[in-house]
């Protein structure tokens, strides 16, 4: 049983949004630039640590426009107001 189904399908708005926003514009170029190793210490580090992860890898914060390492959570805040879920919150 779920506990909260407008929370899961919030989550699932703000993941496809995310999508969505990323492959729009030069984004994918930017994405398909990334080895995939790279990806990977991110994604690890981000199991590990959860929105405290702090993300030093400046190709990967490009994707976002952002210039300076930042932690996890300010990316999801990044995607939380940029793909407009905000409106819909």
């Amino acid at each position: 049983m779920q506990e909260c189904p407008k929370a899961d399908i919030a989550v699932a708005l703000l993941v496809s949004e995310s999508v969505r926003l990323l492959t729009k514009y030069n984004n994918i170029e930017k994405l398909c630039r990334i080895d995939e190793k790279r990806l990977l210490e991110i994604l690890l580090s981000c199991i590990k640590d959860g929105e405290n992860t702090l993300i030093d890898d400046m190709d990967y914060l490009s994707i976002f426009d952002i210039e300076e390492p930042v932690r996890a959570s300010e990316i999801w805040k990044y995607l939380f107001f940029e793909t407009g879920v905000n409106k819909n919150a």
